[in-house]
């Protein structure tokens, strides 16, 4: 489009405007494109409910895309950013960052992709101790381990044990989440001389 041309290395500094004249121009992957962009600006000031529309916004019209791995890999960043952003504006145990969650790990599990697969468990076992989910948040918990474990990515064993250590502290299981958090703290250690 000749607005973005125009606006050359500058465009991220319009991207809601561009993504709001492409999606008006019915052309979907460009707008998708820098509505996403004007999420991380937005975020990144700090305006979580503005960066909640701008992603709400690229998902609307991404499910109007035909079905790729690439609009899958794509929705499962924006599923991601949208759970993260609404546990800033609202509450990491929000209906809401659950369902994007909950997404976003349907489609990491499509993909094969491990490492967003851990992320989302992450923000799931959080998700679900806010809401008092005590026997799913260990669930999740054992999950996320055992995607940890598959990965052999010491930073994710970390939060992955970490993250399963809350799960029994708060189900009353301290001998096992005690156990747990504690190699949790080996792998950070180990891995930070």
């Amino acid at each position: 489009m000749r607005e973005e041309a125009g606006y050359g290395a500058c465009a991220a500094d319009v991207a809601a405007e561009l993504a709001h004249h492409y999606s008006l121009a019915n052309v979907k992957g460009k707008a998708v494109q820098f509505f996403e962009l004007a999420g991380k600006r937005a975020v990144a000031r700090g305006a979580f409910i503005e960066a909640e529309d701008h992603y709400r916004c690229a998902l609307k019209l991404l499910a109007e895309l035909p079905q790729t791995v690439e609009r899958d890999s794509q929705e499962l960043s924006l599923q991601v950013a949208l759970g993260v952003v609404i546990w800033s504006s609202k509450s990491w145990s929000h209906p809401e960052a659950g369902r994007a969650y909950a997404r976003a790990q349907e489609l990491a599990e499509k993909l094969e992709e491990n490492k967003q697969l851990a992320r989302v468990l992450q923000g799931l076992v959080l998700s679900a101790l806010g809401r008092g989910q005590l026997q799913l948040a260990r669930e999740l918990g054992e999950r996320l381990r055992a995607t940890a474990e598959r990965s052999k990515d010491r930073g994710s064993l970390c939060a992955a044990h970490t993250f399963l250590g809350l799960a029994l502290f708060w189900s009353g299981q301290y001998i096992d989440a005690q156990k747990h958090l504690e190699l949790g703290t080996s792998y950070y250690d180990e891995g930070n001389p």
